[in-house]
């Protein structure tokens, strides 16, 4: 099994994306985290709603998860396809769902593992041809993982809550004076800058330790593996063995008994017999069953570090986004929004757009960005549609607490590129917050995003520090 020092030391992401140390000094003195998922009736970052309407219904049946794990244990997101459409699609199929175990046995000891010892292989050749310096590159790939970690942890504190509600809960986090209540009648109230710690006591989030992200960043992480493991090549099928290992088992060494937190959507490919031989036609297949009107978030949500893998190649950039969004998501809408996210994080990465004072034109990444979105779309509405989203000039528009659709993929999308505008990323991070939804998944891609433009270095000391599983961001890499 990987160790925890294993994903995110600055040294090893060097050589993953096939650079040199920027300072060529050994790198071991440099420093840089229960059961399968049921139902939930609270909302998901993966509901998939879209073009047609949208059903949140669902059952919680977390109660007989264990307590002494990870999450405690973290609390699946909702599946608004009941079980009945589930069995539907897997009967539709013609194929018994023993023939699913049959192949999931004989992957156990393939891609499907997590802890498998692959033979060496030639070291692969990367584009990162970039006009940033190695150090502020170093800092801008950190900062994209780094901050969909922590945009992911900060969001889980008002996820599933309206505006209002977060407004509220938040706003009187701290016991008030009368003048200061009746200031804020006539005012706007100041809202309280959030750490981890002030998290709500309710049901959803008890399940999760202080600072934990949840599966947005455990599937980011999959990813990342499953590249190291198959020389920077997106492979549909090993990572569709990955994920399915971890949503039974999630990641072990951190005391997870399952990976919980799969949206509906998500859900049902996995369950789909086909899944661990050929995801994307699983993934299509159930598109199709629900009408090719299924567009959830759960795509976006995962695919960031795409970008920084072999940045300098763009087309290689999206190849292997669409290839990772399509393993669950076959929705255009779903991988345009990856793609839109990934190829931004690669232009910027390879240092394009900058400005002669300094630091990114902005407009001129994302109508990049959106190009190359665009060729996963066929119709002028699509791509307009998309366009609405990416170039949403206020929270407001997006509308992220929108009932029955806050996990929509433009949504989460256009709350990245509206973060991406912004250049404070506590403050950036605090307003997507405070407009509740799908918020660890809109802070997720938001963190990403911005956190790639400003660098690990300009993330909350705070944030990135008390991440519940930071030594194992930040361990040194062991022999």
């Amino acid at each position: 099994m990987f160790g925890r020092k294993y994903c995110f030391h600055p040294y090893l992401l060097l050589k993953l994306f096939g650079m040199d140390s920027p300072t060529g000094n050994d790198p071991s003195g440099s420093s840089s985290k229960g059961a399968e998922t049921l139902p939930d009736a609270t909302g998901a970052d993966d509901l998939d709603h879209g073009k047609g309407p949208s059903d949140d219904t669902g059952t919680d049946q977390n109660s007989s998860t264990s307590d002494n794990t990870r999450d405690s244990a973290k609390n699946p997101k909702s599946e608004d396809e009941k079980p009945s459409d589930i069995a539907k699609i897997e009967e539709s199929s013609s194929m018994k769902s023993t023939d699913e175990d049959a192949t999931d046995n004989v992957n156990s000891e393939s891609s499907a593992g997590l802890d498998i010892q692959h033979e060496s292989k030639p070291k692969p050749s990367f584009n990162t041809k970039s006009t940033l310096s190695d150090e502020v590159l170093l800092d801008r790939i950190l900062g994209t993982i780094y901050g969909n970690c922590i945009g992911d942890a900060i969001g889980l504190l008002t996820e599933f809550m309206t505006k209002k509600e977060a407004m509220h809960i938040y706003g009187n986090y701290y016991e008030k004076t009368t003048f200061q209540k009746v200031k804020e009648t006539l005012t706007h109230p100041k809202m309280p800058n959030l750490e981890y710690d002030m998290k709500y006591r309710d049901f959803h989030r008890e399940r999760f330790d202080t600072g934990d992200w949840t599966d947005d960043s455990d599937q980011m992480i999959l990813i990342l593996l499953s590249l190291v493991e198959n020389s920077g090549k997106m492979d549909p099928v090993d990572y569709a063995g990955r994920l399915k290992k971890w949503s039974r088992e999630g990641f072990k060494e951190l005391g997870d008994m399952g990976g919980m937190g799969i949206g509906s959507t998500t859900h049902s490919v996995l369950r789909h017999p086909q899944f661990l031989t050929d995801p994307h036609e699983a993934a299509k297949y159930v598109w199709e069953f629900s009408g090719r009107y299924l567009a959830p978030n759960g795509g976006v949500m995962r695919t960031s570090v795409l970008g920084i893998h072999d940045f300098g190649n763009i087309d290689g950039v999206i190849s292997n986004t669409m290839a990772a969004c399509k393993v669950t998501h076959a929705d255009p809408r779903c991988v345009a929004s990856c793609v839109a996210v990934t190829t931004a994080v690669a232009i910027m990465l390879q240092g394009k757009h900058m400005k002669p004072t300094g630091g990114y034109d902005v407009e001129a990444v994302i109508k990049e960005a959106y190009e190359y979105a665009c060729t996963a779309l066929e119709s002028k509405q699509e791509k307009q549609d998309l366009k609405e989203y990416m170039f949403a000039k206020a929270l407001n528009d997006l509308q992220l607490d929108e009932s029955g659709k806050i996990g929509y993929t433009y949504k989460c999308m256009g709350a990245g590129f509206w973060a991406l505008r912004q250049e404070n990323f506590r403050d950036a991070l605090e307003a997507i917050a405070f407009e509740g939804g799908d918020a660890d998944t809109n802070g997720a891609v938001a963190g990403a995003l911005l956190g790639c433009k400003l660098g690990a270095s300009a993330l909350p000391g705070t944030w990135l520090n008390e991440l519940k599983y930071k030594d194992w961001l930040d361990g040194h890499i062991e022999r």
